[in-house]
């Protein structure tokens, strides 16, 4: 019986594949990835733009996911993520990821411009109470009710609000939910104010 092309390649395939899932291939082939060849071939490949693809594919699966859970929970993992948060390069890496736009400042900054649109009819973030402009630091979200008294409001709860959302993640959860209403922008001293007052009302509010 003659076989096809097709035909021949699968077979090859198919022995390929049941050789490979042999003890004696995984033990021969974890001592080469081991060895100063096979690390640098490795090296070359996740370099090379096929295996930027292939790397970046596999880190977007189900199997990569579970695989990186399970060592960030093993001793193994902890301790070496642990030794790297030591080290100059995880602060750098931690300063820029946060003043990135996917990091807090980056966030923070949609967030203030969002609820000062109403406003300031523009993306510069503005008090809401007295039109402080000059820079963002000198503005902070304001929750309209109080922070924990928002714990009860119906709609805020169905989103899964909480007061005990910290001030970093917060910009985070508004955002995923679509900036949510109950929240304002005020510059420090009208926040301060506010939050001070028996009536949650700053001083310019009050007759």
């Amino acid at each position: 019986m003659v076989l096809t092309d097709e035909e021949r390649k699968a077979n090859v395939n198919k022995n390929a594949k049941k050789h490979r899932s042999t003890e004696k291939w995984k033990a021969t082939r974890k001592k080469y990835n081991l060895s100063e060849k096979g690390k640098a071939k490795e090296k070359k490949n996740r370099k090379s733009e096929k295996g930027k693809i292939a790397g970046k594919r596999y880190s977007q699966s189900e199997k990569a996911r579970v695989q990186k859970k399970e060592y960030q929970q093993s001793e193994v993992g902890k301790a070496k993520t642990k030794a790297y948060k030591q080290t100059e390069n995880w602060n750098e890496t931690q300063k820029k990821y946060v003043q990135s736009e996917k990091g807090h400042q980056g966030r923070r900054l949609k967030v203030l411009q969002h609820y000062s649109k109403s406003l300031s009819n523009s993306d510069i973030p503005c008090c809401r109470c007295c039109g402080e402009n000059f820079h963002i630091d000198f503005l902070a979200l304001d929750h309209i009710t109080g922070r924990k008294e928002m714990d009860s409001e119906p709609e805020l709860k169905k989103l899964g609000y909480s007061s005990k959302i910290r001030a970093g993640t917060l910009t985070k959860w508004i955002i995923d939910n679509n900036y949510p209403d109950g929240f304002q922008i005020l510059c420090n001293n009208c926040n301060q104010a506010k939050f001070q007052s028996k009536n949650n009302t700053c001083p310019h509010k009050r007759t």
